[in-house]
């Protein structure tokens, strides 16, 4: 699973490199995308909202100066479990709330930390209303996330996972 879900990384940026010659984000595409990821993390499992989703997904692809990224380390066992659904919502939905964190925040868009911990929030609020919806959707992983929120080790848990991917670069997935 962990193969495929890198295998289509690398065919997505081989997607970015063929975006360059695109020009920056335009204010109404922020605003945009903003809106969607909110929608996306209210019903990330929504199939009337495809359409606003496959659009946001190759829009960060494309857009040079909105870097959107995800740490293995932090999410690693996430990508480790059988495709779903849910599994797929909630990987892009880290990626989406770090790009959001990226749009809300320019001036921390070089602290990994940061957009990292922007991002594991933001999936775990997606899944909190996934669970919402469908309680059989729990995961053992991001029970495991909510805990350490709860008892506020999720910063650390997140700091050590970025110090993992800045050690080793290959680990940071970019859409």
């Amino acid at each position: 699973m962990r193969t495929l879900a890198i295998g289509l990384i690398v065919a997505t940026l081989c997607t970015i490199a063929m975006a360059e010659s695109r020009g920056p984000s335009t204010p109404q595409e922020r605003k945009r995308a903003l809106q969607v990821i909110e929608k996306l993390e209210q019903d990330p499992m929504s199939p009337a909202l495809k359409e606003d989703r496959d659009w946001v997904f190759q829009w960060v692809k494309e857009v040079p100066d909105i870097h959107a990224q995800a740490c293995m380390a932090i999410v690693g066992p996430l990508m480790d479990e059988k495709l779903s659904p849910a599994r797929n919502a909630l990987t892009l939905q880290n990626i989406l709330a770090s790009a959001a964190f990226v749009m809300q925040h320019p001036e921390k868009a070089n602290d990994p930390f940061a957009v990292y911990l922007a991002g594991t929030q933001g999936m775990l609020r997606a899944y909190g209303n996934i669970v919402k919806v469908d309680p059989s959707k729990k995961d053992a992983f991001l029970e495991s996330l909510l805990k350490k929120q709860q008892d506020g080790t999720l910063e650390d848990f997140v700091r050590k996972g970025t110090e993992e991917c800045r050690l080793h670069p290959a680990t940071t997935l970019k859409p």
